[in-house]
């Protein structure tokens, strides 16, 4: 199965990043992947293979971070019931 997800971001710093973060019910890892982003507004599409593990919920999470900041923001999320 694969995740994908487009992102419409602003971004006021030079550069930084944007992750898709894939976990289960018991925020179990299942998958990630992080883009380099540069300062403005754009989008990106960012896409993950994935299996599906034994799990009630599949949770992903959007996240933008700003390089040489520490603060990671997480602008966006959704869990989905996992039928099996």
């Amino acid at each position: 199965m694969a995740i994908s997800v487009t992102v419409k971001y602003t971004l006021k710093g030079d550069r930084g990043h944007i992750t898709l973060v894939i976990q289960k019910a018991d925020n179990g890892y299942i998958g990630t992947i992080m883009e380099p982003i540069k300062k403005g507004s754009n989008k990106i599409a960012l896409k993950k293979s994935i299996t599906i593990p034994e799990t009630m919920a599949i949770s992903v999470f959007i996240s933008l971070a700003v390089q040489g900041e520490t603060k990671t923001t997480v602008v966006d999320s959704r869990t989905f019931t996992v039928n099996k």
